[in-house]
């Protein structure tokens, strides 16, 4: 993450990125092997370790960086390009991403695409290689007031600087399916469940909470469907995570319990959790929080059948490591950032907690104390990013966490039965009847929550200093709690302090 930052701030040429980590990498050798014995190879050991990784880190984002080329070389506007994304319904156009093609047919950089809406001619589909006649723009921020958005920042820490809008006599479809991978046989997949949904007889908020909820299809949400679950705390159901992909685990799992007793039959049945875990990060997109839920599980599950269990805070940084060194971008996205926030601070708060549990004998009360808990971690984890990034903070999280979170559970469970179902009419209708129930009393108890008074406090302004000191404060009191260290104390009361001194200097100034 250093090095990740360190090349997105300081730009250094590649070469100073290759340079540096060779010295380093060698450094941590000649340490380890030469030097062992000597008082001072701990300290030049670590050193080259942290270093090591840092450049590899900023040769990683380097690499990926020197991928993207400036758009002028698409001489005239005339090129060829993948449709790297399936295209997502907006109010006048289509919205997508495009790999653009260079003369020799190889990948060059990625753009963001808007085609034209028309009735009669259906966007191109994922996979498909067109030919365009375009004019390629930079993309620019629509505002000019320091407090918009800067959509522009946000794209190129995507590594998307340009934009097109493409009507629909300046492209033409080349080939369908040109490329053709997990990510395009994923698209296809899902398309076919959202058409068994659409088969059945939801109404049109029951059916977009249905595919956001477990396909991670959210085109058909509407505004008001979205500022409720937003509103109420609830959105992280929508937004397909670890959550979702702990509920596929536990019922792959469930079913294959018998397959638990030799060690032959254990690496079988984790084969097999293995492949239906990914089959689903594929179908909803690979988005960044299921790729950390389904590389941590398998990590887990790995480990569980070969007998080495290692601990969840290595299967998290493992499962981090490999998703920044395959896209170093995603350090920046607030999605991926939340994910990772959410399952430390549940893991963190996790010993703490389960002594808590341990108080209570009722098994009812003690499942919805655990959701209480788990939700409290994951808020205190995810809160300061998501009011730095969204403004606002919903007051009855804890509320819509106890009912939301069991009947997600329940949607899930019956949108699978469902699929299974859906050829047999009267098993398939049956199911249907039961999860329109679930669905409907979802969406009614969030709207419900989101018209208390008071539900959601917006427009909160937090600046990153006081989001990093905010954290900050968070770490050194977990860490008080567990070690008694009372130089814990004196960082959180320093953090406290200097937050109090910006927000008087802040104050004097304006």
């Amino acid at each position: 993450m250093a090095g990740i930052l360190f090349q997105y701030f300081c730009e250094p040429n590649i070469v100073v990125s290759c340079i540096g980590l060779g010295i380093f990498a060698g450094l941590m050798y000649l340490s380890y092997y030469k030097i062992r014995g000597m008082s001072y190879y701990r300290i030049l050991f670590g050193v080259s370790v942290f270093l090591c990784f840092a450049f590899l880190g900023t040769l990683t984002a380097d690499i990926r960086h020197a991928k993207i080329v400036d758009a002028d070389a698409v001489v005239g506007g005339r090129f060829c390009a993948v449709v790297s994304q399936q295209p997502e319904e907006k109010p006048k156009s289509w919205k997508s991403l495009l790999m653009v093609l260079d003369s020799s047919g190889k990948e060059s950089f990625e753009m963001l695409a808007y085609f034209q809406k028309d009735s009669l001619n259906p966007p191109p589909q994922m996979g498909d290689l067109i030919a365009l006649k375009v004019n390629v723009q930079r993309i620019k921020n629509s505002g000019s007031s320091p407090t918009d958005f800067d959509y522009a920042g946000y794209m190129a820490k995507q590594g998307v600087y340009h934009q097109v809008y493409i009507k629909t006599q300046n492209y033409s479809v080349l080939q369908s399916g040109y490329k053709k991978g997990i990510r395009y046989y994923g698209c296809k997949m899902r398309e076919h469940l959202i058409n068994i949904y659409r088969s059945f007889d939801f109404d049109d908020k029951q059916l977009a909470v249905l595919e956001a909820l477990t396909l991670g299809y959210k085109s058909d949400l509407d505004e008001d469907t979205k500022s409720a679950f937003q509103s109420s705390g609830a959105m992280h159901v929508l937004a397909v995570s670890g959550l979702h992909t702990g509920i596929i685990m536990l019922i792959t799992d469930a079913l294959l319990r018998f397959l638990s007793r030799t060690r032959k039959e254990k690496i079988i049945k984790c084969a097999i959790v293995l492949s239906v875990i990914w089959l689903f990060a594929a179908v909803t997109g690979f988005s960044s929080s299921v790729n950390r839920a389904a590389l941590m599980f398998s990590i887990m599950s790995i480990g569980n059948a070969t007998g080495r269990n290692s601990t969840t805070y290595n299967s998290l940084a493992l499962s981090c490591f490999i998703l920044l060194f395959i896209n170093p971008y995603l350090i920046f996205n607030v999605g991926f950032g939340l994910s990772y926030l959410a399952v430390l601070s549940i893991v963190s708060f996790n010993p703490l907690f389960q002594r808590i549990e341990m108080t209570v004998k009722n098994k009812i009360l003690k499942y919805f104390l655990g959701i209480v808990l788990v939700s409290i971690a994951a808020q205190i984890g995810t809160s300061v990013l998501s009011i730095s990034t969204f403004g606002q903070f919903p007051m009855y999280f804890l509320l819509t966490n106890i009912i939301v979170i069991p009947v997600a559970y329940v949607i899930m469970i019956l949108a699978i039965a469902l699929l299974i179902a859906s050829p047999v009419y009267y098993l398939g209708y049956a199911v249907f009847w039961v999860l329109k129930k679930a669905l409907s009393f979802m969406v009614w108890s969030v709207t419900w929550i989101e018209s208390l008074p008071g539900s959601c406090i917006r427009n909160i302004l937090i600046d990153n200093i006081d989001a990093i000191l905010i954290y900050m404060i968070i770490i050194s009191l977990v860490v008080f709690v567990y070690y008694k260290r009372f130089v814990w104390v004196k960082v959180l009361v320093g953090c406290m302090l200097a937050i109090s001194l910006l927000s008087t200097i802040e104050s004097l100034l304006s």
